[in-house]
C-alpha cells in the first residue's frame, strides 16, 4: 500500500513538471520575439531619423535659422549660399554680412563644416572642426550702435519666431543650443576702423578653440602683416600671437613681431572691446638706428635702439611711457665734433663712441618727451 502512494506522488511530481518544462520553452520564444521586434522597430526607427534629419538639414528651414542666428549675433544683413551635404559634413562657397552697426562689410569663401549625428539626442547641435579658406571685413569701432536693428530686441519677429501654434510639429525636437570645435582660418584681410585711424591685419592664419562657447576661446594668430592706426608705428610682421577672448575682453600674451629689416617686438596686455580700451606692455630689441632716426639723423649716429614700454588708451589717444636705450652706438658728422677734431688736429675727435645711452621717456600725439 506504502509503495503505490509513492509511486502516486512521483507520477504527479513528473506530469508538473512535465507541464512547467513546456511552457518555459513557449515564453522563452515571446520573449525572444519580442526583443526582434523591438530591435526591429530600434533599427526602423534609426533609419528614420536618419532621413529625416537628413532632410532637415537640407531644407530651407534650417538655412533660415543659421541666417538669423547670424543676424541676431552680427546685428547685420546676412546672406549664405547654397549649401552642400555630404552625410553630416558641408560645404558652402561664401556667406555675407552688410552691416547696421560695427560690422560693416564681412565675407567669408570656403567654408568646410558639419555637425555630429548623435548630439542631436542631447538637443545639440555639435559642430564638428571647422575650415574656412578666407575672411574678408570691415569693422568700425567709431560707429554709433543703432536701435532696432538687424537682431536687436525691437526687431520684429521674423517667420522663424512665430508662436507656437504656428510652428511646425517637430519644432519641439529641433535643437536650440550649439557645441562648437575648433576653427580654422587660413587666410584674412581684416581692415578695422578706430578713432585714430585705421588699422589692417593681411594675410593672418588663425584657430580658434572655444573653451565653453564661442564667448571664451582660445585665438591664435599666425603669418601676416599687421599694421597699427598710428604714425609712429612701423608695419609689423607677425609670427605668433596667442589670445584669449572672454566676454568682450581679449587678452594677449607673448606676441612676437618682426619690424623693420632685423628688429623684434614683444607685446602683452590686454583690451575691452566694449569700452575700447586697452593696456599694452611691451619690448623691442635689435633695431637699428637708421630704421627710427629721421634723415638728417641717419648718416650721424648709428647703433642699436632696445626699448621697453607701456601704452594705455585715453581719450586724446593713446599715451606711451619707457625706457629707451642705445648700443654700441656712434655720433659722427656733428659741428661740435668737427670743431674739436680741427682745434686738437686729430681725426678721432670727429667721432664720439656710445657704449650705452638711456633715457626715460613719453610719448602722446605728436610729442616726445625725454626725461
Amino acid at each position: 500500500m506504502i509503495s503505490l502512494v509513492r509511486m502516486s506522488r512521483r507520477s504527479k511530481r513528473n506530469q508538473t513538471s512535465r507541464k512547467s518544462s513546456s511552457r518555459s520553452p513557449k515564453l522563452g520564444v515571446w520573449i525572444l520575439r519580442l526583443a526582434l521586434a523591438l530591435l526591429v522597430l530600434l533599427a526602423v526607427g534609426s533609419v528614420g531619423g536618419y532621413m529625416w534629419l537628413r532632410k532637415y538639414l537640407s531644407s530651407n528651414e534650417f538655412r533660415d535659422v543659421i541666417v538669423l542666428k547670424s543676424q541676431e549675433t552680427l546685428r547685420a544683413e546676412t546672406a549664405l549660399s547654397p549649401l552642400r551635404w555630404d552625410g553630416f559634413h558641408v560645404t558652402t562657397d561664401s556667406f555675407d554680412a552688410a552691416g547696421v552697426a560695427s560690422a560693416k562689410e564681412i565675407r567669408v569663401e570656403g567654408i568646410k563644416t558639419g555637425i555630429v549625428p548623435s548630439a542631436v539626442t542631447r538637443g545639440v547641435w555639435s559642430v564638428v572642426p571647422s575650415r574656412v579658406a578666407k575672411i574678408k571685413a570691415v569693422w568700425d569701432l567709431t560707429a554709433t550702435p543703432t536701435t532696432g536693428g538687424v537682431g536687436d530686441s525691437t526687431t520684429a519677429p521674423s517667420a522663424i519666431d512665430a508662436s507656437a501654434s504656428d510652428r511646425p510639429w517637430f519644432d519641439r525636437w529641433i535643437p536650440k543650443k550649439v557645441e562648437t570645435d575648433r576653427l580654422i582660418i587660413d587666410h584674412s584681410d581684416v581692415q578695422v576702423i578706430t578713432a585714430e585711424g585705421e588699422a589692417t591685419v593681411k594675410g593672418t592664419r588663425w584657430e580658434i578653440e572655444p573653451m565653453e562657447s564661442l564667448s571664451q576661446s582660445k585665438i591664435r594668430g599666425t603669418g601676416g602683416d599687421i599694421q597699427l592706426p598710428f604714425s609712429w608705428a612701423p608695419p609689423m610682421r607677425l609670427e605668433q600671437m596667442p589670445l584669449i577672448y572672454q566676454s568682450g575682453s581679449l587678452f594677449l600674451n607673448d606676441s612676437d613681431f618682426r619690424i623693420y629689416e632685423s628688429g623684434h617686438l614683444s607685446l602683452g596686455g590686454e583690451a575691452n572691446l566694449e569700452q575700447k580700451s586697452y593696456a599694452i606692455e611691451g619690448s623691442m630689441r635689435d633695431v637699428l638706428c637708421s630704421d627710427v632716426l629721421p634723415p638728417d639723423w641717419r648718416q650721424r649716429l648709428s647703433g642699436k635702439v632696445e626699448a621697453s614700454f607701456s601704452m594705455k588708451s585715453s581719450s586724446t589717444g593713446p599715451i606711451v611711457n619707457g625706457e629707451v636705450q642705445i648700443l654700441q652706438g656712434t655720433l659722427t658728422a656733428l659741428p661740435v665734433l668737427d670743431k674739436l677734431a680741427a682745434y686738437s688736429q686729430s681725426l678721432r675727435f670727429r667721432t664720439l663712441s656710445l657704449h650705452e645711452a638711456r633715457a626715460d621717456f613719453t610719448w602722446s600725439g605728436d610729442i616726445i618727451t625725454l626725461k
